[in-house]
């Protein structure tokens, strides 16, 4: 399986060949997004594998196919993936000494490619923060400081912007339920931004531009953490096979035997293969029963739904997972008491 990114900015529309190879710049880059060990992992269950490389059946993958489509219609021609290979022969043709790929997101997928040994240099949009932070409320004080310089526009074009767009403009009116909606169960009525963000539709400095009037609220603190994950990405441990695997199998086909936890975690993975939004509760709630209960290594579960779900996000799904494995309050998280409490 292949994971599409895709990248928009670049600087040389005065170019009189810009025209003729504008398709590699707005092209969707193929980037295996596993390390060694992961695709050795992956191997070995066949499960796990036909599910997160089946094109017709993985959510995340669906809507990627649905963007590109997008994107392809608006350009009005095919969208060729650009290969290592070709960045010597655009270098030469366009004149550009500097190869610039700007992202809204994967930076880091893109470090083990093998892009870097043609000398692509590699940015985010608008970076915000380099320096770490102790904690997130730290690090939030400081982005509502920050988010008042930030004015990266987000214009529509395609169909998908625009949807977009309307979604974002509409949920204006619904932010002062946020901190309510966001502790349900149910994803209902919260923003469903989160997959046009995670697979690079708009970028987190867009929804920040569109959002700052809303700095004090429960959603922009919520949004905040997003950025956050990508700023602690770098302090989580690479994965050590530990073998700690249980009913890992009947985990991915919502077959656990039979009990009021099981039951319920069957039923969001028969969702989540539908494609549903999973919200924050539920995404905590299978995260602890996978770790504690069931007492897999949380890099499988992390692995799992950084590929299939339609907001999978690299940086996020895999600090939330981290985290969650080190939550002192794990061994004490009473889940039917959550179900019932927040249903």
């Amino acid at each position: 399986m292949k994971a599409f990114i895709f990248y928009r900015n670049f600087n040389s529309k005065n170019n009189i060949l810009f025209k003729k190879y504008s398709h590699f710049f707005y092209s969707f880059q193929l980037i295996q997004p596993y390390t060694k060990i992961e695709l050795e992992e992956l191997n070995k269950t066949q499960t796990f594998k036909s599910l997160i490389e089946n094109v017709e059946i993985n959510p995340r993958l669906i809507f990627l196919k649905k963007i590109i489509k997008d994107f392809e219609n608006y350009l009005q021609k095919p969208i060729e993936p650009i290969k290592p290979s070709d960045i010597p022969i655009l270098k030469y043709k366009l004149g550009i000494k500097e190869f610039h790929i700007y992202l809204p997101l994967g930076e880091k997928m893109l470090l083990e490619s093998q892009f870097l040994e043609q000398g692509v240099i590699i940015k985010r949009v608008e970076p915000l923060f380099v320096k770490k932070f102790n904690t997130f409320n730290d690090f939030y004080n400081a982005l509502k400081v920050r988010a008042i310089d930030v004015n990266v526009n987000f214009k529509p074009k395609t169909v998908l912007e625009k949807e977009l767009f309307l979604k974002m403009t509409e949920y204006k009116k619904h932010i002062s339920l946020y901190a309510e909606h966001r502790t349900k169960l149910s994803s209902k009525n919260t923003s469903n931004l989160s997959p046009y963000y995670a697979l690079g539709v708009c970028s987190f400095e867009q929804i920040l531009t569109f959002y700052k009037q809303y700095l004090d609220t429960e959603f922009f603190r919520q949004l905040s953490w997003i950025l956050y994950c990508k700023l602690k990405y770098e302090d989580i441990p690479k994965w050590n096979i530990s073998n700690k695997l249980s009913m890992f199998e009947e985990w991915l086909t919502n077959k656990l035997p039979s009990s009021l936890v099981n039951d319920w975690v069957n039923e969001q993975m028969v969702l989540l293969k539908k494609g549903q939004m999973l919200s924050n509760r539920t995404r905590l709630i299978i995260s602890a029963h996978f770790i504690r209960d069931l007492g897999n290594d949380w890099n499988y579960g992390e692995l799992f739904f950084r590929n299939f779900l339609i907001d999978g996000h690299t940086m996020i799904n895999r600090y939330n997972w981290y985290a969650q494995s080190k939550n002192r309050f794990l061994k004490n998280y009473n889940i039917p008491l959550q179900l019932k409490k927040f249903a």
